[in-house]
């Protein structure tokens, strides 16, 4: 996949409950609401879980003075914090042919991966064996 965030796209859609095929404005709503309910100290970094779902979403002055060579890290720290909010009771996150992956999702998936421990989470990722795409860490769980 060349598009990033492309695969991670209807992961973070099924966990909202809304179809691939929702608008912008819906998605964005969604993410609002869990943000508003569970963790309002995210709301500043909504955009950075919009770029990942490719919504159009204006930046908050938090993400407009962040400068670019954070941008990546703290998106990734965000999306995970928003499935901590997000995900609460035990969950099965279930990624297939990560072998295909763009360099931004496979990024994002071994970040969620190195703090899966700590959550009620199983990462099941599925894959050919490749030099490309997401390789789990061998120190992963």
């Amino acid at each position: 996949m060349e598009t990033a965030y492309w695969p991670m796209r209807s992961l973070l859609r099924s966990v909202l409950g809304v179809s691939a095929d929702a608008p912008g404005p819906d998605v964005l709503e969604a993410i609002t609401a869990v943000m508003d309910e569970r963790d309002p100290g995210l709301l500043p970094w909504l955009p950075l879980v919009a770029t990942v779902l490719d919504v159009e979403c204006f930046p908050t002055p938090e993400v407009a003075a962040l400068a670019e060579e954070f941008r990546k890290a703290r998106l990734e720290d965000t999306v995970v914090r928003f499935l901590t909010a997000a995900l609460l009771e035990p969950t099965v996150l279930v990624v297939d042919d990560v072998h295909l992956m763009d360099d931004a999702s496979a990024d994002l998936l071994a970040s969620i991966c190195r703090r899966v421990a700590r959550r009620p989470w199983l990462v099941v990722v599925m894959r050919r064996e490749s030099e490309q795409g997401f390789r789990p860490a061998a120190h992963d769980h």
